[in-house]
């Protein structure tokens, strides 16, 4: 489970394989493919053998 994720939020696959599980659907992002998270999702598990970045709203603050 992605822990503490804030919404909106934008989920890029690097290497690998990913598999996204919502209440609602699941998705495999695999490298170069990239999914936003809505508010409105629920619970997000990712689950695989990926490199991923993860970017969501939050204080950059001493982040050069």
């Amino acid at each position: 489970m992605i822990s503490e994720l804030r919404k909106p939020a934008i989920i890029l696959c690097l290497h690998g394989y990913l598999r996204l599980h919502s209440s609602e659907q699941e998705l495999i992002l695999t490298k170069g493919k990239a999914v936003i998270i809505t508010a409105r999702d629920a619970v997000i598990l990712a689950k695989g053998p990926a490199y991923f970045v993860l970017a969501q709203p939050g204080d950059a603050s001493g982040v050069f």
